[in-house]
């Protein structure tokens, strides 16, 4: 799967949740495809800007990392 797709539907999916906070987005452009299940790791993305969104004050930044070092992907 391609992460950048699977980050980019998890973000419509929580933009409502997300309209008083800023979203900082940063991706390697390198980075190789990952193998997921696309459903449970949307759902995990999902979830964690949820949280983030949740327990963080209006107005604050929420950052989505995610870059390639050696045979792994990072996702921050």
């Amino acid at each position: 799967m391609d992460l950048t797709d699977l980050i980019g539907s998890s973000l419509t999916r929580a933009e409502a949740v997300l309209a008083s906070h800023h979203v900082d987005l940063s991706l390697d452009p390198d980075l190789p495809m990952i193998k997921v299940d696309p459903v449970l790791f949307e759902q995990v993305l999902f979830n964690l800007l949820d949280n983030a969104a949740k327990y963080s004050g209006a107005g604050t930044t929420v950052t989505l990392r995610a870059r390639h070092e050696s045979e792994a992907v990072i996702l921050e």
